[in-house]
């Protein structure tokens, strides 16, 4: 689920994984506070703006390393 806040600000967490057997996963690829963390309600992505291209429209906002490589 992505939330945007008054700022225009994302951030996203983890509602459902796909696979079935790994419903008690814990992050292990995570750095942070996040580290063997359930990954299931877990904030993937924080603080994430979008970049405006020049021309009124925003670009595509870039995901964090962490939230990429969680599986």
């Amino acid at each position: 689920m992505v939330n945007k806040d008054a700022m225009s600000v994302l951030s996203g967490r983890m509602e459902k994984l796909l696979d079935p057997s790994r419903q008690d996963a814990k992050c292990d690829k995570c750095t942070d506070e996040r580290k063997n963390q359930p990954m299931l309600g877990m904030t993937i992505m924080r603080n994430v703006k979008a970049a405006d291209d020049g021309f009124g429209r925003a670009a595509r906002s870039s995901i964090p390393t962490t939230a990429r490589s969680i599986g």
